[in-house]
Formats: structure tokens, C-alpha cells, sequence
């Protein structure tokens, strides 16, 4: 027997299919229907990569390419390269590889040109490719865009390289002059990259050059870490090349290392049982909203709650009951936006604090979806139930509004759904006794994603290359639009 969804009550569904798994991150649309002047400024660049090369490395200044191949420090500095890249594929790093906070590739490929002057900033190309690999990004583009960013930056760095050799600096040549030359190439590698992600976002409608000004101390920080020990990996593969594997170990550990605060980190910020956000996250990412607020802004909060769930753990087990909660996890992650911030509040209570931006008439949209994928039966095992559910709604403009008023608000007009719906719906089924043994309980992978949750600082916190992360219907005109940006929003981070 199956009851109507509109009043939200749980009820039996005697169907014995199984529930269709939730895809959380659309596919990244092609690059056809990314924006054009974004598609223009794509195949120039890649023009003036390639240009660009054909002159670095037919022109004069350093050992030819052919010179560097048979030089053993540089090719220890080109495996590190694709060690400090793929070594974040390993199973163990799988959670975590968008989330590594040293830009070890572009300090290894600066150390290269240093050493063994312009010819060398090929490895700039090679890192791009790699770190783009190393996302598994769904479309060969993103590795062609990562590839086109790097090798740009790698072209200041070869006229740098190319000048170093002919002008000496300030001191005479030796250790400081490795490391000024070292620091001013460094610094052209952050202000090339800061404006060639910044472009690539802006142009893809992801971003703004404001926000990007805001990140841009953030990128000084996490790629200074790594661009500081430029010079030494360039004075050992000078003079003691085989102390190179060394920094395979300190790459490894530091890598370990961040990806045990990661998980740490994100344990503390996330629910448990579902890898949604959870009440502390939520309350601290919603106060600062509120306190952030600009005149004429406002901040929406939504709270979900589940109709007769209780039925479900006192029919059926709670084994079941959290299963239902994962389910609905998925579910209110793929209709939210990607600028939402789900949550769950406990027990059977979940909160979303809706995106900047987001207009009323896309709020009312989001509710109605909400309640639309809990009216949908949920299937674990041999049993399907429809649980159904109730939102409230509650937005300020206040920034001095406590956190907890919001939420008050939003508590009472979810209580005033429940009864409408009970009124629309009167008298409440109760189940029987589940047809056939309690299933087993089916432990899935975690429904959490950094990308759309933030419970890191953020989905490629620090990682020195391009990831694009998509959802339909939320770039210009309704067309698909790119969430986050790198190192810190988790786009172009």
C-alpha cells in the first residue's frame, strides 16, 4: 500500500527494486558550452604556449633539451615533479587530494630553471598536466586549461632565466645569487598565477576580481611554503644530485601529515553517520553570514524535518532508520544548489543555509524541490518506505540578528508546514511488521563533498592548478557554472 506524499507520512511501498544511486556532481559540461569569450581566450593561450616553447627551447642560453635529458639532477627534479603530483592518487590520499596545501611541482620546476636555465621551464608544462591528472578530471580541457596556466607562467620565468645568465645581480655569483634570483622568480610565479586562475574564473562567469584580491594573500602563503626551498633543490641537484631522493620523503610526509589534519579537521565539522556538515559548522558558517551582511542583502536558512520517521526505526530497526538518513542526505545534496550549505541538525532534523544570491522565487523552487525528493520512495533492502518531510523557511537582513533567532524562526514556520499538511492529510498509518527479515545495513562511501559542503577551507584548498566542479542551470542564462576556485574556493584553487 502506498499513501500520497502530499501530507509527508511514512507508508510501506511493496516494491522490491532497489534504490537508484544519487550522482552528487553533474558532469562537467564540454568546452562547446562553456562561454565563448571564455572558449576565445582558451585557443589564444594555447597558441601562445605553444609559440611561446618553440622559442624557449630553439633559442639560445642553457643546455639544449637534449643536454638537460642526460643531466642527473634534472631528471631526479623531473620524477619529483611526477611524484609530488600522482602520489596523491594513491588509495590512502584518495579523500584528500584536492585538499593538499603545498604547491610542491611549481617549486620543483622553478628549482629545474634555476639550475639549468630557461629550457628547464618545460616542467612547468609537465606540473600542470600532472596536477591536472591527478584530480581525474572528467574532461581532457580541464587538463589542457591546467596546461595552458603553467606553461604562462612558465614564460616570464624563462625571460628571468634567460636575463639571469647574462645580467649578474646585486652580489656575485654563487648560493645568493641563487636565492635572489630564486625570490624574484617566485614572486612572478604567485602574481602570474593569482592573475591567470583570477581570468580563467571571471571569464567563466565563476568568480569576480574581487574575490580573487580576497584570496591573493592566501596564495602567497600556501605557495611561498613551497617556492622558499626553489633555491636549495636547485643548489643540491647542482652539487649533490643524488641528496635529491631525500625530498621524496619530506614530500610523502608532509603530504600525510596535511592529510591527517584534513581528516581531523573535517571529522570535527561533519556529521558522523551522514559526512554532512553538522550543527557546529552550520551555526558558524551561518553566523558569519549574518554578520557579513551589506545593505539590501539577506541570509535564508531552511530546516528540513522528517515526517514519521520514528515509525521507521520503531518498525523497522534503526539500522534501517540511519539508512533512510543517508538516502535523504544524497538527496537533499543533489537538489540544493551549489552554493548551499547542507546540514544536518540531529536526529532526523536537517538545515540548509541557502547561497548568496539566491532570489525568493528560487528559494520557494528549492522548498518545493526539497519536499518533492522526500515525497519519493526510499528502498534499503527488501524495504521501501516514503517518509515525506517539512521546511521552514526564515531570512534576515539583520546583521546583528543571533544565530539562534534565525533559527527559531525558521523552527516555527516548519511546524506550521507540518500541520497544513496534516490538515491537507488527516488520520496518520501506522506500519506493520516489515514483510521479510530487517535488511542488513550497507555501509556506502560518505555522502560529504568538500566542494559543496566547505567543511575544509576549502575543495582544493592550496592545490596549484585549475579543478572545475559544475552544476546545470546556474551559470549566465541558465547555462552550467563552475563552483569554487583554487587554492581556496576550489575552481581555477
Amino acid at each position: 500500500m502506498q499513501t500520497s506524499g502530499g501530507g509527508g507520512e511514512f507508508s510501506q511501498v511493496t516494491s522490491q527494486s532497489r534504490a537508484v544511486p544519487v550522482r552528487l556532481t553533474p558532469p562537467a559540461p564540454t568546452l562547446r558550452s562553456t562561454p565563448l569569450r571564455f572558449r576565445i581566450l582558451f585557443g589564444l593561450g594555447a597558441i601562445l604556449v605553444v609559440a611561446g616553447y618553440l622559442l624557449v627551447l630553439t633559442g639560445p642560453g642553457g643546455p639544449t633539451l637534449a643536454a638537460l635529458i642526460h643531466q642527473p639532477g634534472f631528471l631526479l627534479l623531473a620524477g619529483l615533479v611526477l611524484l609530488a603530483d600522482l602520489y596523491p592518487l594513491v588509495p590512502s590520499m584518495r579523500d584528500v587530494r584536492s585538499n593538499m596545501v603545498f604547491a610542491w611541482s611549481a617549486a620543483i620546476s622553478l628549482a629545474a630553471v634555476l639550475a639549468y636555465g630557461p629550457k628547464a621551464t618545460l616542467l612547468f608544462v609537465v606540473s600542470g598536466m600532472t596536477a591536472a591528472l591527478s584530480r581525474r578530471t572528467e574532461r581532457w580541457w580541464h587538463v589542457v586549461l591546467n596546461m595552458i596556466i603553467f606553461g604562462l607562467i612558465g614564460l616570464p620565468v624563462a625571460v628571468l632565466a634567460r636575463g639571469a645568465q647574462k645580467v649578474d645581480p646585486l652580489m656575485s655569483p654563487g648560493a645568493w645569487r641563487l636565492a635572489a634570483w630564486g625570490l624574484v622568480m617566485a614572486a612572478v610565479v604567485v602574481l602570474f598565477y593569482t592573475l591567470l586562475t583570477g581570468l580563467a574564473l571571471t571569464q567563466l562567469g565563476a568568480s569576480n576580481w574581487a574575490k580573487q584580491w580576497a584570496r591573493f594573500g592566501k596564495n602567497v602563503r600556501i605557495w611561498g611554503v613551497s617556492l622558499i626551498t626553489a633555491p636549495l633543490l636547485a643548489a643540491l641537484a647542482l652539487q649533490g644530485p643524488w641528496a635529491l631522493p631525500a625530498m621524496a620523503v619530506v614530500i610523502v610526509s608532509l603530504n600525510h601529515l596535511s592529510s591527517t589534519m584534513f581528516r581531523s579537521t573535517a571529522a570535527s565539522r561533519t556529521d558522523g553517520l551522514t559526512g554532512l556538515a553538522n550543527r557546529l559548522t552550520l551555526t558558524r558558517r551561518l553566523s558569519a553570514r549574518i554578520a557579513e551582511l551589506e545593505p539590501g542583502r539577506s541570509v535564508t536558512l531552511m530546516l528540513i524535518d522528517l515526517n514519521r520517521f520514528k515509525d521507521v526505526n520503531d518498525s523497522y530497526g534503526h539500522l534501517v532508520g540511519d539508512e533512510v538518513l543517508i538516502v535523504v542526505a544524497h538527496r537533499l545534496l543533489a537538489a540544493a544548489a551549489p552554493t548551499d550549505l547542507v546540514s544536518r541538525y540531529g536526529g532526523d532534523e536537517f538545515a540548509v543555509v541557502v547561497g548568496p544570491g539566491t532570489s525568493p522565487e528560487q528559494v520557494a523552487a528549492t522548498r518545493h524541490a526539497f519536499r518533492a525528493t522526500l515525497d519519493d520512495p526510499v528502498t534499503v533492502g527488501l524495504v521501501s518506505v516514503v517518509v515525506g518531510g517539512s521546511v521552514g523557511v526564515a531570512r534576515t537582513m539583520n546583521p546583528d540578528l543571533d544565530v539562534l533567532d534565525l533559527v527559531e524562526r525558521a523552527d516555527r514556520d516548519m511546524y506550521r508546514a507540518k500541520r497544513l499538511q496534516e490538515r491537507a492529510a488527516p488520520g496518520s498509518w501506522r506500519p506493520g511488521p516489515a514483510a521479510g527479515p530487517r535488511p542488513a545495513r550497507r555501509r556506502g562511501a560518505p555522502v560529504w563533498s568538500t566542494t559543496v559542503q566547505g567543511a575544509s577551507a576549502a575543495p582544493a584548498a592550496g592545490w596549484p592548478g585549475v579543478y572545475l566542479s559544475w552544476s546545470p542551470g546556474s551559470g549566465p542564462s541558465g547555462g552550467p557554472a563552475v563552483w569554487g576556485s583554487a587554492p581556496v574556493e576550489g575552481g581555477v584553487r
